[in-house]
């Protein structure tokens, strides 16, 4: 829990502070925290495995549809 409590500082004065490496960082620490904590929830990871993909599609077209 400490581990996450301090990722989620780092993606937070990361993103006040416009620092891409460390709200980067700390986004990524806080999944894996995220993920740890659910590991013996498979349902759960799925829910946010399809969440995932549903994201990355929809930034894609969004992405493609710009230019």
């Amino acid at each position: 829990m400490f581990f996450m409590i301090e990722q989620a500082i780092l993606l937070v004065i990361g993103a006040l502070t416009n620092v891409k490496w460390a709200w980067i960082w700390g986004a990524c620490g806080v999944a894996a925290a995220v993920l740890y904590f659910l590991r013996d929830l498979t349902f759960l990871w799925l829910i946010l495995l399809g969440f995932a993909l549903i994201g990355i599609v929809i930034w894609r077209l969004l992405k493609l549809n710009k230019k």
